[in-house]
């Protein structure tokens, strides 16, 4: 399975934003769902790191591959913390 988050979505909100609102939304399946995709972003930086690969993201519409440290990807470390005080592993 695939799993595509462009930096920012069709409403133009930032990727952060969206899944920072759905970490806080007091729904359990829509916390769930926004904890595993900031785990699995983190996952896929650090893969990449070890293997000397680089990262495919969507920037305005179109897919790239670019460094797992580019500046063009979110900094997701404060959504990680987040997400471990509100969905814990």
């Amino acid at each position: 399975m695939t799993h595509h988050f462009p930096i920012q979505d069709r409403y133009n909100k930032d990727s952060l934003m969206v899944l920072r609102d759905e970490l806080l939304s007091g729904d359990i399946d829509r916390q769930r769902a926004a904890a595993a995709c900031v785990r699995v972003g983190m996952d896929v930086r650090k893969i990449a790191r070890h293997s000397d690969t680089q990262v495919a993201t969507d920037l305005n519409g179109v897919t790239i591959l670019v460094d797992p440290d580019s500046p063009l990807l979110p900094d997701l470390t404060e959504l990680l913390a987040l997400a471990d005080e509100i969905v814990p592993l």
